[in-house]
């Protein structure tokens, strides 16, 4: 599907900033710092465009609808147990199995001990993070895929009832979806040998090392005994635009000229610490949020099209307390 020629590219966001500033309007003229000056300009326009600051006369600020929510689905597996084992310094082969193409994500457990594997070399040989594991042909093992890695723009569950384990049609259809639990929580059934069947509880947790960013990660209880398909429903961290994977915002061509503005804000902010188009900012957001809660509502969406994603009750029933709890996302109520 070609994209729509309203839609505000990278090129054209590199074209406006740069008459704004001075300078040329073809960036491959730009110096290396005028290039990074508008790339952290653009970064910078786009977290005050995706997370905006509250309107005047609001409690809270806009949430989009186009951010939230968004559906993942997440395969989890059964322990991986087929063939024996042979270690040397850290090189692990297997006879009898082919090991599994997440392999390089897992734990190996064998002899009551965990060793985190460091890469998978091919269907036969894995390595591991210890080079100094060896023991002799023949042992047996489990190979445990304990956290699930959830995507890159993955920012958040909508809540605990957001979730659905796809069961076969054969199957009893009685068993609910996981419960969500912390991860505290869950760290107490990690447990040897581990207890397999449909997973019952899941958490959801934040990892940041000193060489990335903040991931999220799931984890399961009990360890599945066979293959699963977990839906679930996510709030949206967008990427940065960049010229190359990443050539258009989010929000589609109706936000083009907010985000716009918002880098124009930025840079005469950062490069001139001028506020003179914050003002112009604010009157397009206000805009936006009208038009954002206008078109993200029962009316044009049908029931069920709130954050939560739950709720199927008319307008006519609505209580005091979801009449609040929505107000942000809906705009005027008529009760």
């Amino acid at each position: 599907m070609p994209v729509n020629d309203l839609a505000m590219d990278y090129v054209a966001l590199l074209r406006q900033i740069g008459r704004e500033i001075n300078a040329s309007r073809n960036a491959a003229d730009w110096s290396s710092t005028t290039s990074q000056d508008v790339a952290d300009v653009i970064a910078s326009g786009l977290r005050q465009v995706y997370w905006p600051p509250t309107l005047p006369g609001e409690m809270t600020p806009h949430e989009w609808s186009f951010l939230q929510p968004k559906l993942g689905t997440l395969a989890i597996y059964a322990p991986y147990s087929t063939g024996t084992l042979v270690a040397t310094t850290g090189t692990v082969t297997l006879t009898g199995g082919t090991w599994p193409t997440w392999a390089a994500q897992a734990d190996l457990w064998t002899g009551g001990n965990r060793y985190s594997v460091a890469s998978r070399t091919n269907g036969f040989v894995i390595v591991l993070d210890d080079a100094t594991v060896s023991f002799s042909a023949g042992a047996t093992y489990e190979l445990i895929l304990t956290y699930y890695a959830l995507p890159d723009d993955f920012g958040g569950l909508v809540n605990s009832q957001s979730l659905t384990l796809r069961r076969d049609v054969r199957e009893s259809s009685s068993s609910p979806s996981p419960k969500v639990v912390s991860e505290a929580y869950l760290s107490r059934y990690d447990q040897w040998p581990h207890t397999k069947g449909v997973p019952e509880l899941v958490s959801f947790s934040p990892t940041v090392t000193s060489t990335t960013d903040q991931r999220w990660y799931a984890r399961f209880y009990p360890l599945p005994d066979k293959t699963y398909n977990l839906d679930y429903r996510y709030q949206v961290v967008p990427p940065v635009m960049n010229g190359t994977t990443i050539t258009h915002h989010y929000g589609g061509p109706q936000l083009s000229n907010l985000v716009l503005l918002s880098c124009l804000d930025k840079a005469m902010r950062f490069l001139y610490s001028s506020d003179e188009y914050f003002a112009r900012f604010m009157t397009e957001l206000e805009a936006q949020v009208r038009r954002d809660r206008a078109t993200y509502n029962k009316e044009t969406l049908g029931f069920g099209v709130f954050s939560d994603g739950n709720e199927t009750r008319t307008m006519d029933y609505f209580d005091l307390v979801t009449f609040r709890r929505h107000t942000t996302t809906l705009g005027t109520i008529k009760l």
